[in-house]
């Protein structure tokens, strides 16, 4: 009896130990996941002027994670040598002011006109595909009233040549 309870009392210990590993697998497969999902956003290396590392530290500061700015500070005081490497899920406000931060205000201004080019493009390139596949209806409308005067013109010469006869 005493036995029977010892081997019962066994296997529980071991089927517990059996979920607690499931679920720190199943906590570790998340985890994970999750890191993958953050994924590397940006990764620069990049002399700074120090006005230029503030407006990127005020950017980068609520989705840094713990080993995520690297900074290798110099001898001088105007630079620093920055080696950044963002891990977090960046909204594309923040990446325009960290794009601006880096590289300047002027160059993101431009490179927001380029991307409201390429916008204006994709909205009335359509228009213009519409446009071109309507030509080509068109087109094919012509050639198949072309066919058929044709047809008919082989038909008078026909029937008057029958007349004629």
């Amino acid at each position: 009896m005493a036995r029977s309870k010892m081997i019962f009392l066994a296997r529980m210990k071991e089927q517990q130990e059996e979920e607690k590993d499931e679920k720190s697998m199943k906590k570790a497969k998340t985890n994970k996941k999750r890191k993958r999902k953050r994924g590397l956003l940006i990764k620069c290396h990049k002399e700074l002027h120090l006005s230029q590392q503030l407006n990127l530290l005020l950017v980068l500061l609520p989705n840094l994670t713990s080993n995520a700015l690297l900074v290798d500070a110099k001898d001088e005081v105007e630079k620093i040598n920055f080696s950044i490497t963002v891990v977090a899920n960046c909204d594309m406000k923040k990446q325009q002011y960290l794009f601006e931060a880096i590289h300047g205000s002027s160059v993101a201004t431009y490179a927001s006109s380029v991307a409201t080019f390429d916008s204006y493009v994709a909205v009335h390139g359509s228009s213009v595909a519409t446009y071109a596949s309507s030509v080509i209806t068109f087109d094919s409308y012509i050639a198949i009233h072309r066919s058929f005067i044709e047809t008919y013109a082989s038909y008078v010469a026909i029937y008057g040549a029958s007349v004629a006869t």
